[in-house]
This record gives structure tokens, C-alpha cells and sequence, in this order.
């Protein structure tokens, strides 16, 4: 087995980088660089540099919350729970469901004061596809060292208008 192909071996033209397997076919090799945020020159990727969008999580985190008997057109907060002493909790996404039609408000809670809508979301009912966040730079919450509730929060309002049902929130974070 060789690796490598010259690209025009007969007048010795560039190589391109190859490994052959046992079946006498050739893959190429790919370097991949990534340029970092304001940096001019790419960097390869490596075990010390790896892409950033597939980072692994330092302390992922969820939890579930949950009421039940939500009346027609109520409302209600769940909260995932209290981010970790000098951590940031960093959402990934929420998972969200109920037997009826319901609307999804986003929040964050600082101190026990929860913030204004940061997304809103409506979801059918019985309908649990998870929520996933485009990046865990979008909606962060650091842990105050005050008294209050340091969390994500979503406010689930029933859109039915004849029936109660119980909602469900499952929040998905990492703490760094």
C-alpha cells in the first residue's frame, strides 16, 4: 500500500495527500482550520484546538418542571433550578409540552427577578420536539452570590379555551 498520489506523474506535478486501505483505495486527507474571533491567520484544528462549535460541555445540567391542571388561557412560570455557586449556566435548549396548544415565553430569573420575553414560542398540543438554541452564547444566566433565584424560566400560557391540562418544561443547560 502507497499513500499519496502525484496528481501528474508524468511531468512530477504536486501531491495530494492520501491513506490507502487494504482495498487498494485512496482517501484524502483534509486539514481543518477555523479562524478565531478577529484573528487574521487560520488555526488547525487539533486535540489543543478543537473546532469551536463542537466543544464538549464542562458540567451539563436539566431539570424538569412541571404543573398540573393548567386552566383554559392561564398561565404559569416553571423554573429550572438555581444555577451553581460562581458558574454561568449556559442554555441548550428546553423541551416543552402539553395536551393542548400552549405559548412558550423564554425568560431568565437574576436575583428572582425573571427578565422581559427573551423568545416565544407556541407548540401544538402533545407535540415535545425539543427547542435547541443556536448557540449556548445566547441566553446566560451567572449565579448571583445575593438571595434570589438564579435560573431560566419559561411562562407557559394554555391556549385552549375550554380545557385545563398539565405542562411540562425540561430545561438543558452546561455550567462553566
Amino acid at each position: 500500500m502507497a499513500n499519496d498520489i502525484i496528481l501528474d506523474p508524468g511531468s512530477g506535478g504536486a501531491t495530494l495527500s492520501t491513506f490507502e486501505d487494504a482495498g487498494n483505495s485512496h482517501h484524502q486527507e483534509i486539514i481543518q482550520e477555523f479562524l478565531k474571533v478577529g484573528g487574521a491567520t487560520p488555526t488547525k484544528v487539533s486535540e489543543t484546538e478543537p473546532l469551536p462549535i463542537i466543544q464538549g460541555f464542562q458540567s451539563p445540567q436539566s431539570a424538569l418542571a412541571t404543573t398540573a391542571g393548567l386552566a383554559a388561557g392561564a398561565s404559569t412560570d416553571l423554573d429550572g433550578t438555581q444555577i451553581t455557586s460562581a458558574k454561568t449556566g449556559k442554555l441548550i435548549g428546553i423541551i416543552a409540552t402539553a395536551s393542548v396548544a400552549i405559548k412558550v415565553e423564554l425568560k431568565t430569573v437574576l436575583n428572582a427577578t425573571p427578565s422581559s420575553a427573551l423568545a416565544v414560542f407556541f407548540i401544538k398540543a402533545g407535540d415535545g420536539q425539543p427547542i435547541l438554541m443556536p448557540s449556548r452564547e445566547f441566553y446566560t444566566v451567572a449565579h448571583d452570590a445575593t438571595a434570589g433565584l438564579d435560573a431560566f424560566r419559561v411562562t407557559i400560557t394554555n391556549l385552549d379555551t375550554s380545557a385545563a391540562a398539565d405542562v411540562y418544561c425540561t430545561f438543558l443547560w452546561d455550567e462553566v
